[in-house]
């Protein structure tokens, strides 16, 4: 998803495969679309569209959402084959079949179902699998990810919806005082400016947090904020912490 319709624009985000979109408005052969999932807006080319009609979205809509769980997997029909990175949604999965509007298509790899209460060692569990993925703004794959779609993939996988930036993701959940009172699974939220938030991490609980910054990593943290064991010196401080779960 680009900011603006051409090739060349700065990337805003980034969708998988199984995602939906709603088109907003169409100039030549790009499509600004608006995400089903975060309502996040951007411009893609009109190759990446695939459409659907509304029975199909609401099954999606009302469907416990089933996500690939390989670093890379595809799916078959008949000749042709779909690539699919780890956190992909499996549209209208039935155990064996995806459904991609009205084609239905082969699927047996790995599969990721969130089903009940979120834990939060199964949320660490999920973050460490995108370790040294490298930092890509507006990313939100194993091959290349930013902070808050690195949160925002990790929550999904564990049946959490969260926006899609930092900024918004810091305007849900409940308020937490401060590392000595966080728990496992909270996020902390950092701003330069002293106002709007511009970077997220998923705390450990054990004075630790997983973040994407220059790749996804676990780094120490304390009340002077994260300490880079890089160049051994402290960098951003969290600015407020939240809870989801």
């Amino acid at each position: 998803m680009r900011g603006d319709p051409k090739h060349k624009s700065e990337m805003v985000s980034m969708l998988l495969f199984g995602d939906v979109f709603t088109v907003v408005e169409s100039l030549d052969h790009w499509h600004l679309i608006k995400s089903r999932h975060d309502r996040y807006e951007g411009w893609i080319y009109s190759r990446l569209l695939h459409l659907v009609d509304e029975d199909f979205l609401q099954k999606y809509d009302s469907e416990k959402p089933v996500y690939s769980g390989e670093i890379l997997s595809t799916a078959q029909n008949g000749d042709k084959s779909y690539y699919m990175s780890f956190g992909s949604r499996l549209p209208l999965f039935d155990g064996t079949h995806l459904y991609l509007g009205d084609e239905k298509v082969e699927y047996s790899r790995e599969t990721i179902s969130p089903i009940g209460k979120t834990d939060s060692a199964e949320l660490l569990k999920t973050a460490k699998k995108y370790l040294q993925t490298p930092y890509l703004w507006g990313g939100r794959s194993l091959l290349g990810i930013d902070c808050s779609g690195f949160t925002q993939m990790v929550f999904a996988l564990n049946g959490l919806e969260l926006p899609r930036d930092a900024s918004q993701q810091a305007e849900k959940g409940e308020s937490v005082e401060s590392l000595k009172t966080a728990r496992s699974g909270d996020l902390a939220f950092f701003s330069e400016s002293g106002h709007t938030m511009t970077h997220v991490g998923i705390l450990t609980g054990d004075g630790h947090i997983i973040h994407a910054s220059d790749q996804v990593r676990i780094d120490k943290i304390d009340d002077n904020g994260i300490f880079s064991g890089e160049i051994k010196s402290y960098t951003l401080k969290p600015s407020m912490i939240k809870r989801y779960f």
